[in-house]
């Protein structure tokens, strides 16, 4: 967990490594629930 305050505009937020693995994929949705905004990063190399 990760707080940020620049300029009196605060921010907080988690950093999740799920991997890509199928075995994950059940974990994502409790992961999103009750986010503002989720990052999705993939390498577009690996199909």
């Amino acid at each position: 967990q990760v707080t940020s305050n620049n300029k009196g505009t605060g921010c907080e937020f988690e950093l999740w490594d799920c991997g890509g693995d199928r075995k994950f994929e059940s974990c994502w949705p409790a992961l999103m629930k009750d986010s503002q905004g989720v990052v999705i990063i993939f390498n577009a190399d690996i199909p």
